[in-house]
């Protein structure tokens, strides 16, 4: 996943070269939007834990490791 997020910025970083200035604001600004999602969503991941249920891991539910483990083959 990670690696798209990657290619969003590196197109939104082309497509600026070629924008008039208040164009190029708009975008750098959505790109930064964007990127504090991403951020907020990546760390709420790291950090989640599920007190309710056993886990192999001893600290993550199995839906969380199912997730973290599709992200890694999207990469």
């Amino acid at each position: 996943m990670q690696v798209k997020v990657d290619r969003v910025n590196r197109l939104g970083k082309d497509v600026c070269n070629i924008l008039d200035g208040p164009s190029q604001k708009a975008v750098k600004g959505e790109l930064q939007e964007f990127n504090d999602r991403w951020r907020d969503l990546t760390g709420a991941m790291e950090s989640y834990n599920d007190k309710g249920y056993p886990d192999v891991n001893g600290n993550e539910c199995c839906l969380m490791r199912i997730i973290k483990r599709k992200f890694k083959t999207l990469r």
